[in-house]
């Protein structure tokens, strides 16, 4: 008799490994736990659908026939809650249980929220970072136009404040400077906002770039029409109840947005049911930011995400940040394993261990998990760094360390109209590698990072516009 395979999360991780599952094991049970109400989507293609540039169904990444084909058992709107080890059983929030033989957790990320923020539960604040979170939005900002349209002016003073008003762009508070902010706030302009981002630190994209390469990118967004309020944050979300102005959400348009989602791939989550439905708190009218006033229509926060360690709770599996985990992808509980963005694990150029949430980690991890669990020894490599974002068509590659994370270490820069590139170099090594607007030769210099290359005879030159990689040179 075969095994029962338990996945939780219906992520990267997951179905990759669901799939190597099959490659190996056909026959053995397999179910999948989803918490949210749709199949497997791409999330990066989620700031694209936000634009405008893509529509609902590009965002799903398999046919409809996806899980029938690979003979799994899907249970999406279906919250895993805790894990007993000893039981080897999945507890449900709906109160059932699901027994396993071995059990993978790929529950992922979820995003980070501002602890005790007055005002985060006003209609008109969203929380970047699911697909829902962002029909939320587009669903705001299509309710903003459609509250315009329906505005009715008196005579043609009258006419003329309706015409004024349909043409004010929305106005957001992006609240985060990081990669998911950024390209928030990118992508909301895109779709003709008026964008402001705040954001706590001196710069952003600090993680990512050193502060020479953000102020590149600080450029960009400015002269695209994104305001940058930095070195402050959004002390609190100012609503419009005191001004009895709390209204409930527009219950036409919601049931409009309602009955396209369940007649397409599935039904509003929790999350953002919860926030919009029945929503007496009153609007967003402003944020409060260093002791001022900023006013808005709408509040993204897009901070980030961390690893989504709550079904894991009180379990006996080791965590840190995130699930610890062997280079097999093993946790410290028998027959328990962990990959995606809820997995701490060692990158491949620095070997600092963390979550490293991109998405080819993701798939690759969720691989090597389920051959692991099949039997078939594999081990992992250690997770890539590299970052890209586009910034209204300019290219911004980050890879490996800064040089904050590396430390002391040599520096060559390029610095050319329109283009910035940077190394980070220690004994020879390439450790870290930045561009805007260039990205010439960076598969090369990626391949030199993650092989610990030795490049000290040839590194002066890595940057020219002119050099050109061989892949069978001697240096």
């Amino acid at each position: 008799m075969g095994l029962h395979y338990v996945i939780i999360g219906n992520g990267g991780a997951g179905t990759s490994a669901l799939q190597a599952l099959r490659e190996v094991d056909r026959d053995s049970e397999v179910t999948m736990i989803s918490r949210e109400p749709y199949p497997a989507y791409s999330p990066c293609s989620l700031p694209n659908l936000l634009s405008g540039e893509i529509d609902g169904e590009c965002v799903f990444r398999f046919d409809d026939d996806f899980y029938e084909r690979f003979n799994a058992r899907f249970l999406k709107n279906t919250e895993a809650l805790r894990i007993r080890t000893r039981k080897k059983t999945v507890e449900l929030a709906n109160g059932k249980h699901i027994n396993y033989d071995k059990l993978l957790i790929s529950a992922g990320a979820k995003p980070i929220t501002p602890k005790g923020m007055e005002g985060i539960d006003l209609e008109g604040v969203h929380i970047m970072g699911t697909l829902d979170s962002t029909l939320g939005i587009i669903d705001h900002l299509e309710g903003i136009k459609e509250g315009r349209d329906q505005k009715e002016g008196g005579g043609k003073g009258g006419e003329r404040e309706k015409a004024e008003e349909e043409m004010k762009p929305t106005k957001v508070v992006v609240i985060g400077g990081g990669f998911m902010g950024i390209e928030t706030a990118t992508m909301l302009r895109k779709r003709g906002a008026e964008v402001t981002i705040v954001e706590l630190l001196p710069r952003i994209l600090s993680r990512m770039l050193d502060p020479d390469v953000s102020r590149r990118v600080e450029e960009i967004l400015r002269t695209h029409g994104i305001e940058l309020i930095l070195k402050k944050s959004v002390k609190s979300i100012i609503g419009d109840m005191e001004e009895g102005g709390g209204k409930k959400r527009d219950e036409g348009r919601g049931k409009k947005r309602d009955k396209e989602r369940d007649e397409g791939r599935g039904k509003k989550g929790d999350n953002e049911r919860e926030r919009v439905e029945g929503v007496a708190l009153g609007r967003v009218k402003g944020v409060r930011v260093g002791g001022k006033k900023l006013g808005c229509d709408m509040v993204v926060v897009a901070i980030g995400v961390g690893p989504n360690l709550d079904v894991v709770a009180g379990s006996g599996i080791n965590t840190n940040r995130g699930v610890l985990v062997d280079s097999h992808m093993r946790t410290n509980a028998k027959d328990i394993y962990a990959a995606g963005d809820i997995a701490e694990v060692r990158e491949r150029i620095l070997g600092n261990v963390g979550s490293y949430a991109i998405w080819p980690n993701a798939i690759e991890q969720g691989r090597v998990a389920a051959l692991n669990m099949a039997g078939v020894p594999t081990g992992y490599e250690g997770a890539e760094v590299v970052n890209i974002l586009d910034v209204f068509g300019t290219p911004v590659i980050a890879m490996g360390g800064t040089s904050e994370t590396i430390g002391t270490c040599r520096k060559i820069v390029r610095d050319n109209p329109g283009r910035y590139k940077k190394l980070l170099l220690k004994d020879g090594k390439i450790l870290g590698a930045q561009f805007v607007g260039d990205v010439r030769n960076t598969g090369p210099l990626y391949s030199f990072m993650k092989e610990g290359t030795d490049v000290s005879k040839i590194e002066d030159r890595l940057l020219d516009d002119n050099y050109v990689h061989m892949p069978d040179s001697e240096f």
